[in-house]
């Protein structure tokens, strides 16, 4: 494991978590259904869109700039590869996730001090 999901100040970020289960269904020539459940406790997939990211200079000493944050958080993580510790916002437990894809669609919005909107698919790890 290799951090910190980064927390992003004054961002408010909309969050959508589901539970996963693995559950194999095997059906036989009669159309009976044989299941079988591979963990007794659930998964869970968290959704994370961020509608914009800071881009402010406070001085020449203090910088904010969120989407890069984010990105070399990914970069550091190299995608799917690596686990790190994430907050759940519902329960504020600290889980053990990584990310769902190795991929981060990012949406560019440039203004004055706002750009890009993103969402990310994080996954827990058992």
């Amino acid at each position: 494991m290799s951090g910190t999901f980064p927390t992003l100040p004054g961002l408010d970020i909309a969050v959508k978590r589901s539970e996963v289960y693995s559950t194999a269904v095997q059906v036989g020539s009669s159309g009976k259904e044989q299941r079988a459940t591979f963990q007794a406790t659930p998964r869970f997939s968290y959704e994370l869109t961020f509608n914009f990211f800071r881009q402010l200079t406070f001085s020449a000493q203090t910088t904010v700039d969120e989407l890069a944050s984010l990105q070399t958080f990914f970069e550091t993580q190299k995608g799917k590869f690596d686990t790190f510790s994430y907050t759940d916002p519902v329960d504020s437990t600290v889980r053990t996730c990584r990310f769902d894809m190795d991929t981060m669609s990012i949406e560019r919005i440039v203004t004055l001090a706002w750009k890009g909107a993103a969402a990310v698919r994080l996954i827990t790890v058992k």
